[in-house]
Parts: C-alpha cells; sequence; structure tokens
C-alpha cells in the first residue's frame, strides 16, 4: 500500500483504509473526529481493523496518523514510510503533546511520552533523546534526527547501559 504525499496536500482531510473495498477513503476532517477526540460514528463504522485489532486514520489537521481502536479511541503514532508505525516487540511508538512513549496494541501507554524522538525497540531497547530536532538535507525524501542527548532504555522505561 503505497500513500503519496498528495495527502497531505489535501485541505482538513482525513483518509482512512474502508472495510468494504480495502481501498483508501478520503472525508473532511470535520466528519472524522467527534468533539470528544474520538474518531466519529461514521468513520469507525467504516474503518478496517487489522489482526491486530486497530485501525488507522491519516489526518491533516489535526495533522498525523492515529491508532484507532474499535471503541473509537485515538493515540498518534509516527508514520513511517507508508503507514503507521508497527509494533516491535510488543511496543507502539506514541506521540502525545509532541514527546514520544510507547503504548501496546489496546492503545495503552506503557512508557509514558517524555522523549523528543524515541526508535522502536530492538533486542530490548529502544535510542531515545533529548534535544534533538529532525533535519532534512535539500532534496532528501527522510529526515535524520540530529544533536541533542540520545538514551537508551528498557521496556520499563528506564535508561539502561546496554547500546542498541
Amino acid at each position: 500500500m503505497l500513500i503519496s504525499t498528495f495527502v497531505f496536500a489535501v485541505v482538513s482531510s482525513c483518509v482512512y483504509l474502508s472495510k468494504h473495498d480495502s481501498e483508501l477513503t478520503s472525508v473532511d476532517t470535520s466528519t472524522c473526529f467527534s468533539k470528544a477526540g474520538a474518531v466519529s460514528e461514521g468513520v469507525l463504522g467504516d474503518l478496517e481493523f487489522g489482526a491486530n485489532g486497530l485501525g488507522w486514520v491519516l489526518s491533516s489537521s489535526p495533522h498525523g496518523v492515529y491508532y484507532v481502536r474499535r471503541d473509537g479511541l485515538i493515540r498518534q503514532t509516527h508514520w513511517i514510510d507508508n503507514g503507521p508505525d508497527d509494533p516491535q516487540e510488543g511496543l507502539i511508538r506514541v506521540i502525545q503533546d509532541g514527546k514520544y512513549g510507547f503504548m501496546d496494541s489496546t492503545l495503552a501507554i506503557k512508557i509514558n511520552p517524555r522523549w523528543d524522538f524515541a526508535f522502536p525497540f530492538e533486542g530490548g531497547v529502544s535510542s531515545v533523546c533529548k534535544g534533538c530536532s529532525a533535519y532534512k538535507a535539500p532534496g532528501s525524501e527522510y529526515s535524520s534526527m540530529v544533536g541533542g542527548k540520545w538514551f537508551s532504555i528498557d521496556k520499563k522505561g528506564r535508561v539502561s547501559s546496554k547500546r542498541r
């Protein structure tokens, strides 16, 4: 599945995978989210859910990609190439107020968001940073994280001496 950058060019759009035809569907963000911060009943009823019980929406406002539970609860995650962040070692990156942490596939927060960036877990550790920022070289498709102080954390969120 390839989702081009045209998605973000559409003003006030919300894109998701429809369970009716497994095609990307675009609706206005005003019909995508309820006032309570959950996905609207209309989108929820049309959303395709994966084997992990989660669906996802890509939104221009609020900007980001969000995992969605069947009850409509949403949590922002990291966009990776052509879709939302995949679970790695049972954890998924979560973004709250611009900070990274980790959640499980029920969208329960397991490591509170407090890092400026976090890589997925690998070998029981994740590399995280404070004070880093994204840098995109001219003409590059991807950004790199630069600067800041880097740490390794374990699956409980404790700073670890184990390096990734």
